[in-house]
């Protein structure tokens, strides 16, 4: 009797995110028994009967990240959520009722007067002080610098520079190499620029269903995270307004931006930017084309910066912004100067000017016919 092979398939896994709550706390003062550093997959917080010597915390812990990764191959990228137990602490809005103390040596006591506290009920959820998130699916990955743009910008998707935001900083080696887990970090301006054409992003007949599926699942969540934050910026820029949060937000590749020097309008095309988040100031890296015998390309960077102690101004008012957003006729008069300034690149008359208009003469000839 001949046996039959079995042929086995591994099951396909819907592709799935994580949200990780990371609990942070420096060890210092009261917190002194507090761990330093916890993941959850809960929104971190104190609970009643808890003392000062707690720590902010979730009841599901995640005590070892990389092997929650590896029993869940189904997740292609965490968001993680960062919290500061410190932070917590001082802004607790229950206080703690103190317990009648035990008489202990006094060097003893000073160790352990944190116990010595109650909280009668729970206290609120604790508010994040960072986002980001961390890429774990290689695939995702692998899309995500398909799709950057080449330096003639002609991907969708921005550069690191420019979009995702990478950084490989916010976290040490030691939990996950920055190179192999790339990370996205706020305020993802580059799928804000790209909420409206993402349906055509994904029907790309480039892009396996697999890859359309990882990067819908990103793009999906991050909307979802934003849609208060995208649909403000939204109202603002409408309303030809813009603040400080979201500047970044009002540039996109390809904008033809206009700069106003010495009174004249220079119009530049955007060919990318990035966001220095240690100083909150823009990069805007443009080509323009100037004149000297010979007409050339040039590049040029501009760094933007807020300019006003306002929390919102005209976006006209900016020192270079998107032509888009003027209402004056900005954009006629830099195309019939533009035209007029092309037809440069041949012989043509533009304009004449006498030295001294009053002892300008012109003579003319009369020849009488017989």
């Amino acid at each position: 009797m001949t046996g039959k092979r079995l042929r086995y398939e591994a099951p396909v896994l819907q592709a799935q995110s994580l949200t990780l709550h990371q609990v942070l706390c420096s060890k210092t003062g009261i917190h002194i028994h507090h761990h330093s550093n916890r993941f959850y997959l809960d929104c971190p917080k104190l609970f009643a009967g808890d003392s000062k010597a707690n720590s902010l915390r979730g009841k599901k812990e995640v005590s070892n990240f990389f092997q929650y990764l590896e029993s869940h191959p189904e997740i292609i990228f965490v968001v993680f959520k960062q919290y500061s137990c410190d932070t917590y602490y001082d802004g607790l809005r229950i206080g703690f009722e103190p317990i009648v103390v035990p008489k202990f040596p006094s060097n003893l006591l000073a160790q352990l007067k944190t116990y010595f506290f109650r909280l009668e009920t729970d206290g609120e959820v604790a508010s994040k002080t960072t986002e980001f998130i961390r890429i774990v699916s290689k695939d995702l990955a692998t899309v995500l610098d398909e799709l950057a743009p080449t330096d003639g910008g002609n991907r969708a998707l921005a550069s690191k520079e420019t979009g995702f935001d990478f950084d490989g900083s916010l976290l040490s080696s030691t939990f996950l190499d920055a190179e192999s887990y790339p990370h996205l970090r706020p305020p993802y301006t580059r799928f804000y620029n790209l909420r409206h054409s993402m349906p055509d992003i994904l029907a790309e007949t480039k892009i396996s269903s697999t890859s359309r599926e990882n990067l819908a699942l990103l793009f999906e969540c991050i909307r979802h995270m934003c849609s208060t934050d995208w649909t403000t910026a939204d109202m603002m820029f409408g309303e030809g307004q813009i603040s400080k949060k979201h500047l970044s937000k009002l540039f996109d590749s390809g904008d033809i931006l206009v700069q106003k020097n010495k009174g004249q309008p220079i119009a530049y095309q955007l060919q990318s930017f990035g966001v220095d988040h240690s100083d909150s100031s823009i990069k805007l890296h443009c080509i323009s084309w100037s004149y000297d015998e010979v007409f050339k390309q040039e590049s040029r960077t501009h760094t933007i910066q807020w300019p006003s102690k306002t929390d919102t101004l005209a976006i006209t008012e900016l020192d270079i912004f998107p032509l888009r957003y003027d209402r004056s006729g900005l954009e006629e008069r830099l195309r019939v100067r533009g035209r007029q300034f092309w037809e440069c690149r041949k012989r043509a008359f533009v304009g004449y000017e006498s030295p001294n208009p009053r002892f300008e003469m012109q003579s003319v000839s009369r020849i009488k016919i017989q």
